[in-house]
């Protein structure tokens, strides 16, 4: 009888056993439920971001702008996305025959303002002290600065870009390409001026005897090629030389500017080579590959 008694508890202790094990397993059930209803909902929330990345990514996409007459003084324009910094986005615009944007009116600035809307290095340079030029060798007549710039932040900037952020639109910010924050160089505009071709620019010896380096602009037109030398300070042309068609120079041509640069162009089966030179002591001052 005591065993059965025993039997009988030890039954009874089992019951009870599974009685709890079938209440953690339910308490399982209702966790791992919960769980997968976690899990979902987590899906759905990462579905959700992923569709508005795709959104924001289509929403802030641009492409490059149509090219635009200006009206008022018959260049043309075209912004270009593409990310560089201002030394890449100059000769990126040469390559196209143009010039970054030279903004020399209020009227100018609002048209380039009203189409052309992003944020883009224009064709400015410090090139001594606080003084600016335009890579066409332009007088720099005008400007449009925001309130406290040019700051010369980051101790190198000096370059022009318009509408950085913060600041209202239209105005300008001198810039170090991307040396002062995470933006690697901006869009640029570039500016197109009738038949005439920009080609290149160059600062050359104080040639008009103002105590600041001078100007020489290459730039082509029917063919032709012409160099222009201007004072850096007062915008002013100081002498055009006419340097000839390509396929009219010889093997080699040498041509004196003035009394302080001289033109030398050298043909060879892999292209034309124009130098600028300082006429005494021929020290290069830039190296030109002409277009054929």
């Amino acid at each position: 009888m005591l065993n059965l008694g025993a039997l009988v508890l030890n039954l009874g202790a089992l019951v009870l056993n599974l009685g709890a094990l079938v209440l953690n397993l339910g308490a399982l059930v209702l966790n791992l439920g919960a769980l997968v209803l976690n899990l979902e909902a987590l899906m759905l929330k990462k579905a959700a971001f992923v569709s508005s990345l795709a959104i924001l990514s289509v929403n802030s996409a641009q492409a490059d702008s149509a090219k635009l007459l200006n009206p008022a003084n018959g260049h043309t324009y075209q912004r270009f996305d593409t990310f560089l910094e201002w030394p890449a986005a100059k000769d990126a615009c040469a390559s196209l025959g143009g010039h970054l944007a030279t903004i020399t009116s209020q009227a100018e600035n609002d048209w380039i303002q009203s189409n052309f809307g992003n944020n883009v290095w224009l064709g400015g340079i410090k090139i001594q002290g606080w003084a600016w030029s335009w890579v066409t060798g332009e007088k720099w007549n005008y400007s449009n600065w925001a309130p406290g710039e040019p700051n010369n932040y980051c101790s190198n900037e000096i370059y022009v870009g318009m509408n950085q952020p913060g600041h209202a639109p239209g105005t300008w910010d001198d810039y170090d390409d991307a040396a002062c924050g995470p933006i690697s160089g901006l869009t640029y505009l570039c500016e197109w001026e009738g038949s005439s071709q920009y080609l290149d620019v160059t600062m050359i010896p104080d040639v008009s005897g103002d105590g600041v380096q001078d100007q020489a602009v290459l730039s082509t037109d029917s063919g032709k090629y012409y160099l222009r030398t201007i004072n850096t300070i007062t915008g002013k042309q100081l002498k055009q030389v006419t340097l000839g068609a390509v396929a009219d120079i010889k093997a080699i041509a040498l041509t004196f500017v003035d009394n302080r640069i001289s033109v030398l162009i050298t043909k060879f089966s892999g292209g034309n080579v124009l130098q600028l030179r300082e006429k005494v002591s021929l020290a290069v001052q830039k190296t030109i590959t002409l277009p054929k």
